[in-house]
């Protein structure tokens, strides 16, 4: 029987009952989960009560100034193929091709060559492998990832120019969600937006996803202030008056019956982050607030409270704090991110746990979110999530504990921090698992080994991200943050004289 240890931190509390529901759901959902696994957890695997715990030892890395490694240049190689053509749905990239003569040539003579026009790079990546589909996160992911193949020379500025011309035609054209936001999905072969069925219509629109692709739009007119005005009327065409609830919460938009309806973003544990990017342009937009309850889930030493509301729902995945760091800077987001902890502390947890897993139970451990090319697409593998610990489901909640994965972007995440025998661990995990041509997988089983062999523009993206935040720092310049913080202007556009840059 599978055993979850629940400490009351109060004795006398409104939401006991609450607690003891939260108990009673844990134990039945994860007895369930590991019957249809077919595999049994003793009680160390869960509470991490049973015996002492595994002694951790791990430190910051400290960047050094001796430069890229060969290894990490491969590593950095195969991601950018991802998006220079390891795609399937990428438009060939330029090549010079030797057309046949229209007549014999003698085998001594020199073959004719004709330089055939170079066409423009693709405008859209897709957010997967073998699929059109792009949203604004994916879109936040090419532009992370040209602005870094162009900083560790893997591109010239030439080949940056091209491609992020590019997309900022796209973004200056592209038809909106009800005529406000960004539209959830696109076809990256014609640029056309895609319902919910991914069929031409209209989806609706998502502020996290929005937030990803602002935070990294803000980097580029910075770092290239020739691209900065274009970069400006592509986000001013926004209207951003609907992004935040009168609770405070980040929203999303769907269609239902031809109209837009408006709902708080579904709890995914990326949303602190996103508000970052909304803040980069100087929208005052404040930082989801947790209700704890009086009770707190234990996992391998390390306590985590349950909440009363829809944080319950939101994993806590490594790539979140990762994310933060490389980019913020552990320091910047100086409120809780997820599980009580602000991202520094965070991110120390998350890798103490895993380890302590790995070394109670021989599995290796780095929890992510991942895309997989069929059902369930999407899987979310957490370390806890809606109170339960290690859970791996779908974006509807249902279990798949078979699917659980040792995440590319999990490692890369916790390899950009930590120097500890359990990261190097992960790292040989992983080294392997990726296409020189085609880009990074997005992991291996937990269980089995086996690659799961999908590859996204989100994993090649994060792992640029991770080589240049190990070998430069965080990679959001503190010039880029607005001198201050003020509501949507009248017309619902984001307050752009707010930013240190101005108009």
């Amino acid at each position: 029987m599978t055993h979850i240890c629940i400490r009351r931190r109060v004795r006398r509390h409104p939401v006991h009952i609450f607690s003891l529901a939260v108990c009673l759901a844990s134990f039945s959902s994860v007895a369930h989960a590991d019957e249809g696994a077919g595999v049994r957890f003793e009680n160390s695997e869960l509470s991490g009560q049973s015996g002492p715990l595994p002694e951790i030892s791990r430190k910051r890395h400290s960047r050094t100034n001796s430069g890229i490694s060969e290894e990490e240049l491969q590593w950095a190689q195969s991601a950018w193929a991802y998006f220079s053509g390891g795609s399937k749905h990428i438009a060939r990239d330029e090549v010079l091709v030797t057309e046949q003569p229209t007549k014999p040539v003698a085998s001594n003579e020199a073959q004719p060559q004709t330089k055939v026009a170079m066409p423009m790079p693709a405008a859209l990546v897709p957010a997967r492998s073998d699929s059109v589909i792009a949203t604004m996160w994916s879109a936040g992911d090419q532009v992370a990832a040209a602005l870094i193949a162009e900083r560790l020379g893997l591109i010239d500025a030439r080949e940056l120019d091209r491609r992020f011309s590019a997309l900022l035609g796209f973004l200056n054209t592209m038809p909106l969600a009800f005529g406000q936001m960004p539209n959830r999905y696109y076809d990256s072969v014609t640029g056309a937006m895609l319902g919910s069925d991914f069929q031409p219509g209209t989806a609706g629109w998502s502020a996290v996803d929005a937030g990803r692709l602002l935070l990294w739009l803000r980097i580029a007119a910075l770092q290239h202030p020739q691209f900065e005005g274009y970069i400006r009327n592509a986000v001013r065409r926004w209207n951003v008056c609907s992004v935040v609830s009168e609770s405070g919460l980040l929203q999303s938009a769907v269609q239902e019956d031809g109209a837009q309806r408006l709902s708080d973003e579904t709890a995914r544990g990326y949303d602190i982050y996103a508000v970052q990017g909304f803040r980069a342009w100087g929208l005052d937009t404040p930082s989801p607030v947790s209700t704890k309850t009086s009770a707190e889930l234990s996992i391998f030493g390390a306590a985590f409270p349950l909440y009363e509301d829809r944080n319950a729902r939101a994993p806590v995945l490594t790539t979140v704090p990762a994310y933060i760091g490389m980019e913020l800077g552990l320091d910047v987001v100086g409120s809780e991110v997820s599980a009580g902890r602000d991202a520094k502390e965070l991110l120390d947890t998350l890798h103490d746990v895993q380890a302590r897993r790995f070394a109670a139970t021989g599995v290796l451990t780095a929890r992510a979110d991942y895309r997989r090319s069929t059902e369930p697409f999407t899987v979310i593998d957490s370390v806890i999530s809606n109170g339960f610990p290690w859970s791996t489901s779908d974006v509807a909640g249902s279990a798949h504990p078979r699917l659980a994965l040792v995440s590319t972007r999990a490692v890369f995440g916790l390899w950009a921090f930590y120097e500890s025998e359990y990261v190097e661990a992960l790292r040989r995990s992983i080294v392997q698992l990726y296409d020189p041509a085609l880009g990074w997988f997005e992991g291996r089983s937990e269980t089995t080994g086996g690659y799961e062999i999908t590859r996204s523009s989100t994993t090649n993206a994060f792992v640029l991200e991770s080589i240049a935040y190990r070998n430069f720092g965080s990679l959001f310049p503190n010039a880029a943050w607005p001198d201050q913080l003020a509501p949507p202007i009248t017309d619902c556009r984001l307050p752009f004289s707010a930013t240190s840059t101005g108009e």
